[in-house]
């Protein structure tokens, strides 16, 4: 089963008065190394929405066979100098399965054929 999470997030004033340089540099040493760790666990397409939208600044669209890898890389980010730092702010999760509406009937059938047993 795939899960699609999108999360929302505000990038804050400290991050955008860094020049661009700053910003590749800090991405390289303290965010690529802890998505490196999942690669091929989940997958990460990063948007920015701040002109389109005016409750958050970005969103990252996250996908994974494995919530539990959502999970410990949301974990590791949240310990980075990234968050703990003050640079960027997550706002809201939104956790969806792909096709879901294919996969109910199949699970409905083995759950009630569990509980009759």
């Amino acid at each position: 089963m795939m899960y699609t999470i999108l999360v929302s997030c505000d990038f804050a004033p400290s991050w955008l008065a860094l020049t661009r340089e700053k910003r590749r540099s800090f991405r390289a040493q303290h965010v690529l190394p802890i998505f490196t760790r999942y690669t091929g666990k989940i997958s990460a397409r990063f948007y920015d929405s701040e002109s389109f939208h005016a409750e958050f600044s970005d969103f990252i669209l996250f996908e994974t066979e494995r919530l539990e890898h959502y999970f410990m890389l949301v974990e590791e980010l949240r310990d980075c100098p990234l968050l703990t730092d003050g640079h960027v702010e997550f706002r809201e999760s939104f956790i969806t399965i792909e096709n879901g509406f294919r996969t109910v009937p199949e699970a409905a059938a083995d759950l009630c054929s569990s509980w009759s047993q």
